[in-house]
């Protein structure tokens, strides 16, 4: 009927979205300066809203809401707790939940990725959309890989047409060149599974030639990065893939579908394990010196004497960390005093060691332990389903669990970025639509006829991953359930219409940025005002119209001693460059770098406003004691 047409539409477009949110992480970016994560996370956090908007449409039109019960999705529901908790009492809640440099971190992130995860298993019920997923991905993957070496080869960039911080020798869509290498561990891999698949030799000609091609490409540009943690990634993957494939060929066997004889698969694995041993024993590059960009981070010790320090704070900073995104400022404040005596005396490092190391410091020990748990217990479910299902299943799932755990090692290697965040979640959510069997559902037919709840209940295991469905036939449910349906609409309007006003002010800090270059201040100051309208409650903005107004102090401070009368000027804006300090000061106290600055304004005035150096030097004090 009409109604069931609208929902199968609305659902098929969601559908539709979350595979071009898998076709742009390895190679969509917005080129602006202030942060080249910004414009992937507005993006994707816009598409994932809309996503949701279609689902609940779909919801509301048919009037049941399905859903999926599963002892994976209750710790995803843990873990979005936690770091909710975490966010509320940060230092800054709403620079922790919203407005964090970065953006892999915070909490709206790391909520759209849960979100991420649980619609793509609600709505991937059929084999052949997770199918494609996996294909959108590596081919995008691949295609990125691909100017990526000749980025890396030529010293250029072939994304420079589009501007801005594009225009950079060896610019990636990722940021920083070993975060792309460990990305293309994780193709890598997902790509390895999927050839090593049962099926894959039935798949269509040019498919099979476009995966095959694409593997010596991602191989290539290892080579030529030569991550150290990109092979232990591998390695560790790789191993999990050997034994994976082993078990599938001993079960194709013993079932008598398999070949007799060793299975070419299992050598293949090996060669790979064998590969990413060498590489890290190998010190240089093997296919080219390059001058790559150089990485620095805290290492794991420092990041645990961090995390340490913060605990000491009390309670709520032992259980739920300093909140989420706000390494850069327990950085500030904790690291050892031995890092002064180096060049890095003055990084501000945003990140700690890893995703893991980091969250251990942000979210404190109940979100470090319900991300552990979150990560456990899916690795638990997907591997059961795995041995569990069908053997004809095995097409797909291998190939999306490796990419999951792949991901997932990667967190306790490296420092997260957004394209990590959604495709551990994207990864995830395919594995739920996978292993979700009709042995697992509830409705299975058992000889020609339904199962009864009684049945469904008997067979039903602790572990396994079900759908279920409720109907709204009652005229109390069905008024609950809209009005629930519609304020959630409601919230998400909301939330598009905020994130359309992020990057409102995100062009209007571009053109600041641009202003500020040709030296022209007062549309410096208007753009970045006009950023201020978007977004009142971001500290940054405060500060940055203050450093501006500072530099039009500097050019007042000249035309006086050249004879011009400024006087009047000079006392307005070093009272709204003052206004502006003491705002991002209110909103970010804990952050030295407002204090910082706050400090040199006041140094600046200090030869034309009496008293000015007592502030200097106490907001000096409060930078150097934070």
């Amino acid at each position: 009927n009409i109604m069931e047409s609208t929902e199968y539409r609305l659902e098929r477009i969601a559908k539709i979205l979350i595979m071009t949110v898998a076709g742009l992480i390895p190679i969509w970016f917005v080129p602006l300066q202030i942060n080249l994560e910004f414009g992937r996370e507005a993006t994707f956090l816009l598409v994932i809203a809309v996503i949701i908007m279609f689902w609940l449409v779909a919801t509301l039109i048919s009037g049941k809401i399905r859903f999926i019960r599963s002892l994976g999705l209750y710790a995803a529901g843990l873990l979005a707790l936690t770091v909710s908790a975490s966010a509320f009492f940060s230092r800054t809640p709403f620079y922790s939940a919203f407005l964090a440099d970065v953006s892999a971190e915070k909490w709206s992130s790391l909520i759209a990725g849960l979100l991420l995860m649980a619609l793509t298993a609600q709505l991937f019920s059929e084999s052949r959309d997770t199918r494609r997923v996996l294909l959108i991905f590596l081919f995008s993957a691949g295609a990125g890989a691909v100017v990526n070496l000749i980025n890396l080869l030529f010293q250029s960039s072939l994304w420079s047409f589009m501007g801005g911080s594009a225009q950079a020798s060896g610019f990636n869509a990722i940021g920083t060149i070993n975060g792309l290498a460990l990305l293309h561990v994780v193709a890598l891999v997902t790509a390895l599974g999927f050839v090593f698949s049962p099926f894959f030799w039935e798949e269509r000609l040019w498919l099979r030639a476009s995966v095959l091609v694409e593997i010596p490409i991602l191989l290539a540009h290892l080579l030529l990065v030569h991550f150290h943690a990109a092979w232990i990634l591998l390695l560790i993957t790789s191993t999990i893939l050997s034994g994976l494939v082993f078990w599938m060929w001993r079960r194709a066997n013993s079932e008598g579908n398999g070949h007799a004889g060793f299975d070419w698969r299992y050598g293949c694995s090996l060669a790979v394990l064998a590969l990413s041993i060498v590489m890290i024993m190998v010190s240089n590059p093997t296919l080219k010196q390059l001058s790559l960009p150089a990485e620095v981070s805290p290492s794991f010790t420092g990041t645990w004497k961090i995390a340490r320090a913060v605990y000491q704070e009390g309670t709520i900073r032992l259980l739920f960390g300093s909140g989420p995104a706000t390494f850069a400022s327990d950085w500030t404040r904790y690291r050892d005093s031995s890092v002064n005596q180096t060049q890095f005396w003055d990084t501000r490092f945003n990140q700690g060691y890893s995703w893991a190391s980091t969250m251990a410091v942000t979210t404190g020990v109940v979100g470090t332990f319900a991300f552990l748990l979150f990560i456990g217990v899916l690795l638990w479910l997907f591997l059961r389903g795995f041995f569990l299902a069908p053997q004809g299943k095995n097409q797909f799932l291998l190939s999306a669990f490796l990419g999951f755990v792949s991901m997932a090692t990667a967190a306790f290697l490296y420092p997260t970025n957004l394209a990590f965040v959604l495709l551990l979640f994207l990864f995830a959510g395919m594995l739920f639509a996978g292993v979700r069997t009709p042995a697992y559902s509830s409705g299975e037919i058992i000889r020609g006829k339904p199962m009864t709840e009684e049945e469904d209940a008997s067979r039903s295991s602790w572990w396994d991953i079900r759908e279920k469905a409720v109907r709204c036939e009652e005229p109390w449910m069905v008024f609950l359930s809209s009005l629930i349906v519609i304020i959630f609409l409601s919230l998400g309007i909301g939330f598009i219409y905020y994130e359309v006003g992020r990057i409102q002010s995100a062009f209007a800090q571009q053109a600041s940025l641009n202003a500020f270059a040709k030296g022209d201040i007062e549309n410096a100051v208007t753009d970045v005002e006009r950023a201020i309208r978007w977004e009142p409650n971001s500290p940054e903005l405060y500060r940055a119209l203050a450093e501006i107004r500072m530099e039009k102090i500097r050019h007042l401070i000249r035309a006086a001693g050249q004879g011009t009368n400024v006087r009047n000027e000079f006392e307005t804006t070093v009272l709204a460059a003052r206004q502006n300090i003491e705002r991002s000061r209110e909103l970010n106290p804990d952050d030295p770098i407002v204090w910082r600055a706050q400090g040199q304004l006041y140094e600046l005035i200090i030869p034309f406003v009496d008293g000015a150096e007592q502030p200097a030097f106490a907001s000096y004090r409060k930078a150097r004691e934070l």
